[in-house]
């Protein structure tokens, strides 16, 4: 969120607490509260959404299926 220069903000939660699987059934991954009612969940995922969300950062990748592949590769590193 910061490289893609958007307004957020970071709350701490402790993954697997009943509290956070109010917000993430999953409990032990990430998650974003971007504000349309559906929570996203899985930081490789995540990343995508904001990459798209925010083209003029220039954070993903071109559409090479070469440049696709490292995107996801570091994503999910």
């Amino acid at each position: 969120m910061e490289w893609a220069g958007a307004d957020y903000e970071v709350e701490r939660v402790e993954l697997g607490s009943d509290e956070y699987k109010k917000i993430n059934p999953l409990g032990a991954v990430p998650a974003l509260d971007s504000g349309d009612g559906n929570i996203k969940t899985q930081a490789n995922a995540i990343l995508q959404y904001i990459a798209d969300m925010y083209p003029e950062a220039d954070l993903g990748p071109d559409e090479s299926p070469e440049d696709r592949f490292l995107f996801n590769e570091r994503a999910a590193f």
